[in-house]
């Protein structure tokens, strides 16, 4: 594994909630055996403490809605579009091949707005890019829906974000004049944008896979476990951003809407 991929697979661990909580927990255990009772008992209190404020606060809700609120759908989208773009990881790989049936994620909605994109815009390509996304399921579904299978081309070796964007213009070679529609997650939106401006290819954002919404409100009743997995996701997606801008993958660290 090269280091950059080591690294971000160590900073990827360290960012999840879950694994900050373990460390801590093993750290309060740890003093608690060597040092007087009175310093494991302060570690424990802490992490008993911050584990109540994660599961009643609406920690997810601050740390993703900015993610999601970068780029908001289109208010009014374009007459004709070239082609549509769709980042993977909505397939279950394993699932999908021992079932002999279409397993997604909670990126589903992806394929939900590419199957709607597809009758609005009959003459568009239709693209998925992602290692695993070319499975004999996805296109059977597309099929089943009433939708020609023949029109989906996928891109199947990107791992990445940076190679999702790299590899399909290496695909596609779409031109200056051209306008493509960009359909992943809304907290993914301002990474994915950053990348494909840093490439020279300018897509047009078409979010989806909304996880915030409303009034940010504290919860009565805890949901530790759907918290710590929210945020996590929340973070995933920061961090993303930073290393992208560390790593020159992207045009600015903090994309923003522009015109074309």
């Amino acid at each position: 594994m090269e280091p950059v991929q080591l690294a971000a697979k160590a900073v990827s661990f360290l960012v999840q909630p879950g694994n900050l909580l373990l460390l801590v927990l093993l750290l309060g255990t740890l003093f608690a055996w060597l040092r007087p009772r009175r310093s494991g008992r302060a570690w424990l209190t802490g992490l008993t403490a911050a584990l109540l404020f994660v599961a009643v606060a609406p920690v997810d809700d601050w740390i993703a809605r900015p993610l999601e609120d970068r780029f908001p759908a289109p208010a009014v989208l374009p007459g004709e579009v070239d082609g549509i773009l769709v980042l993977g990881g909505i397939v279950q790989r394993p699932v999908a091949d021992e079932r002999g049936a279409l397993a997604v994620n909670e990126s589903a909605e992806r394929l939900i707005a590419l199957a709607a994109l597809a009758r609005r815009y009959p003459e568009a390509r239709l693209v998925v890019t992602g290692r695993g996304e070319d499975h004999p399921a996805l296109t059977a579904w597309f099929a089943g829906i009433g939708l020609d299978p023949g029109r989906l081309e996928f891109e199947p070796a990107a791992r990445n974000t940076f190679e999702n964007a790299v590899f399909s213009q290496r695909l596609l070679d779409p031109g200056p004049e051209q306008v493509w529609l960009l359909v992943t997650s809304a907290r993914h939106m301002p990474q994915a944008i950053g990348v494909f401006r840093k490439i020279g290819w300018p897509v047009v954002a078409y979010p989806v896979d909304y996880q915030t919404g409303g009034p940010a409100r504290w919860d009565t009743w805890p949901d530790l476990a759907g918290k710590l997995a929210d945020i996590g996701a929340a973070l995933k997606e920061w961090v993303g951003l930073l290393a992208y801008s560390w790593l020159d993958r992207s045009d600015e660290p903090w994309p923003a809407p522009r015109d074309r």
